[in-house]
């Protein structure tokens, strides 16, 4: 829902509990979890540290799609932070251990960190291949936030080529696809609104339920009482009439 913050702070109680069950793995892919919303928040130094933390583990663990995700995200930071020689060779790793655990969308996103380094360094033909792949990708699975910002790095590159007329397609889609995500992360959180207000009254209908039938099951112990009560008084009135009518005959 685009909500970066509330996710981080999700994800820090989520890090805190698997930390203190010591599950390894699930704190590799938190970490990268909050490295990407660190990433979408722009707060590198942050986003940094948290992908390094996760390939760490995933490297220690030997598992090759955290280290390649985790190595994805570092190329990301890199990018950011004017480096993009370094983020080159960091997406190299990232590859050779994505093509041993095959995933469509982590190369997609390895080509889109690609493109943005090769247009940094001004290879503009090297980077339309790589963001040009990444794009298709990203249509086949609809991933709207990824598919915005291919576009927008799509329509520089093919601006500064020369090629106006693509690049100036390619920035209305970036547009029209930024509307859509807009438009489906307010649905989003209006939709969890209605949950929340929902269930806020539903509690307080079930709520008032169980007042009402406490109240009931009370006013019915009483009147069970009463009614005991009442038995007792008409079983004492027998006895004592028994007994006045036993004095009178003797």
């Amino acid at each position: 829902m685009g909500d970066y913050a509330q996710a981080l702070h999700i994800f820090r109680r989520a890090l805190k509990a698997q930390r203190d069950a010591n599950m390894r793995r699930e704190q590799a892919v938190t970490l990268h979890n909050m490295g990407r919303a660190n990433e979408n928040l722009l707060e590198w130094d942050a986003a940094q540290k948290a992908f390094q933390e996760s390939y760490d583990i995933s490297r220690e663990l030997s598992y090759a799609r955290g280290e390649a995700y985790a190595l994805r995200g570092l190329a990301a930071v890199a990018n950011a932070k004017g480096d993009p020689a370094g983020a080159l060779a960091t997406l190299e790793r990232a590859s050779t251990l994505q093509r041993q655990t095959p995933d469509a969308r982590l190369n997609a996103q390895i080509q889109l960190a690609r493109g943005i380094a090769l247009h940094k360094l001004r290879q503009l033909p090297a980077s339309t291949t790589a963001l040009e792949e990444a794009l298709t990708v990203f249509r086949q699975g609809d991933s709207l936030n990824e598919l915005r910002v291919t576009y927008a790095e799509l329509a520089a590159v093919l601006t500064e080529s020369g090629n106006w007329r693509d690049g100036y397609a390619h920035l209305a889609r970036s547009q029209e696809t930024a509307e859509r995500l807009f438009r489906n992360q307010i649905d989003q959180r209006f939709t969890t609104l209605k949950v929340e207000f929902d269930t806020a009254s539903k509690e307080k209908e079930n709520a008032l339920l169980v007042r009402e039938n406490e109240a009931n099951q009370k006013a019915l112990e009483q009147e069970r009482r009463a009614r005991r009560l009442q038995a007792a008084v008409i079983a004492l009135t027998v006895v004592l009439a028994a007994l006045l009518a036993t004095l009178a005959v003797h």
